[in-house]
């Protein structure tokens, strides 16, 4: 069966054909190959880069040198020296391989390709552009394409009905090209709910999750990908205040002050770390994260009390942050997006992208206003923006992200939504070590019990001393359930039961009598 499928895919016979790397101006040098290789300009072929077949790159013939006068024994084929970043395992120690002629270009078409951007714009069509010039080519990985001045990087390939990425492909009209940007503009929400300071199952608090935990590996992964967001960090939350009216609060303040749907007094806090700032590697920031979530709480709640007056902060009621469900979440989206919709004034040319990243401890529920609702979801849809929410909590056992709806009369009930235009992921800790894995015990063991062989099972049941247990009373479970349930128990000691032979003697057996019905 496997001859017969490489028949069908294969011209031909493998030849052994001598390989040459070429280094041009473009950063994608064309594949050149010679007469005596019998391959015309656009077939496709692949070399074996082992022995053993297990990889393999297939190629295209971008032109054939009839002036070559060097006579060889073996054919020449000349390909692009980028090629070595990909295939990092072979060394390219030798300079001949196998190569095998195509016969259906079908059998090595993609599904899916994912393009890097990089430091550049691309419009819509500037993207349709590039992609109709790569129908009918040949890609592998780390392959870099420059096509009407714009430059892309190959990052990812998949063939249909594979979970896997491939190494190389072809490239027909159905193929999806998709493009990902490494210097988009980033807008970072951390809720700083009161979930916030309660403890995970680990033992770790969620704002140490977070900085320690999901950003880590955030900044991690954009230093391993050489990434150059635009990024832009800001804490919220909302605080309700211990107030029947609104004259409880200063005159100063009265117009700041906000009601919900229960009646509440509210209002909302922002506090901006980081605005419009560009890094190669954000991890030495984490620092200055943390500082700010450690003293941010005390900062909220007395943050009129320290900017009033003596007189006015003495009449400001006192506050409490709000849980994640009744969080400031669509305020903060659109806050986003007041800002992604004039993207086009004065558009940075260096940026491709522009998404909304909002972190938040709970699990994924929020109760929203209706009209709120789809005022954001239009706008994020018209827009282009990517939110995507990442929730530090247990995934709960429903569907989630879930909307609850505010309700003006309480006697009907309740109406939810699952907003499909936003991304949703739970973050578990993988990389980032939890706060008990560098807990040092007050009584170490005694490691020299492991190096004796006393924690062994036989060991340790042989040490067992039997009489250190008292022995059940040899009574049948007929006289224990007697004594059990008598209504003037008595307690039961070891002088007052006669001995295993007497009892025995003495015992009557009884016979259980059980019905059964039909089967």
């Amino acid at each position: 069966m496997n001859e017969i499928t490489e028949k069908s895919i294969f011209e031909g016979h493998p030849f052994k054909c001598r390989v040459g790397f070429t280094r041009g101006q473009n950063p994608s040098t064309p594949t050149t190959v010679s007469p005596k290789t019998n391959l015309l300009k656009g077939d496709l072929f692949v070399i074996n880069l082992n022995d053993d077949d297990t990889e393999k790159i297939v190629m295209e013939v971008d032109r054939v040198d009839e002036e070559r006068q060097i006579q060889t024994v073996y054919p020449e084929i000349f390909i692009d020296e980028s090629i070595k970043k990909t295939f990092t395992s072979i060394k390219f120690l030798t300079n001949h391989y196998m190569v095998q002629k195509v016969a259906r270009k079908e059998d090595f078409a993609l599904y899916l390709v994912e393009m890097q951007v990089k430091e550049q714009y691309f419009s819509r069509g500037d993207m349709w552009r590039f992609t109709r010039k790569l129908v009918n080519t040949t890609v592998y990985l780390k392959k870099t394409l420059d096509i009407f001045g714009m430059r892309t990087t190959v990052y990812g390939l998949w063939v249909p009905d594979s979970p896997y990425r491939v190494s190389s492909g072809y490239i027909t009209k159905d193929t999806k090209i998709v493009f990902r940007s490494l210097s988009a503009s980033c807008t970072i929400f951390l809720q700083m709910s009161k979930e916030m300071w309660d403890f995970d199952h680990r033992g770790d608090t969620y704002y140490e999750k977070a900085v320690d935990g999901f950003f880590y590996d955030l900044f991690n992964r954009w230093k391993l990908m050489l990434c150059q967001h635009d990024v832009t960090m800001t804490l919220f939350s909302r605080v309700f205040y211990d107030a029947k009216t609104l004259d409880d609060f200063p005159q100063i303040l009265q117009q700041h002050i906000n009601v919900d749907h229960r009646g509440r007094f509210y209002e909302d806090f922002y506090r901006v770390i980081y605005q419009n700032e560009r890094y190669d590697d954000w991890l030495p920031r984490l620092g200055k994260i943390k500082q700010v979530i450690i003293n941010y709480k005390e900062d909220l709640i007395n943050y009129h009390k320290n900017h009033l007056p003596k007189a006015e902060a003495a009449k400001m009621p006192n506050g409490t942050i709000s849980c994640a469900s009744d969080g400031n979440f669509l305020e903060t989206l659109n806050l986003s997006s007041s800002v992604f919709e004039r993207h086009y004034i004065d558009r940075a040319f260096d940026c491709l992208g522009q998404m909304s990243l909002v972190i938040t401890p709970g699990a994924g529920v929020f109760e929203v206003d209706r009209e709120l609702t789809n005022m954001t979801k239009q706008r994020v849809l018209d827009n282009g923006i990517g939110s995507d929410l990442v929730c530090l909590g247990e995934q709960p056992l429903f569907a989630v992200p879930l909307f609850k709806f505010f309700k003006e009369n309480p006697n009907t009930a309740d109406d939810y939504q699952i907003p499909h235009w936003m991304n949703l992921s739970y973050y578990h800790r993988s990389t980032a070590p939890s706060c008990f894995s560098s807990y040092i015990p007050r009584l170490q063991f005694d490691k020299n019990r492991i190096k004796g062989g006393m924690l062994d099972v036989t060991n340790i049941m042989n040490s067992i001393q039997e009489d250190q247990f008292s022995k059940p009373l040899h009574i049948s479970m007929e006289e224990y359930d007697d004594q059990v349930f008598r209504t003037h128990t008595k307690l039961l000691t070891k002088d007052s039961h006669p001995d295993k032979s007497s009892k025995n003697e003495n015992r009557v057996s009884r016979r259980r009598h059980i019905t059964m019905g039909p089967i």
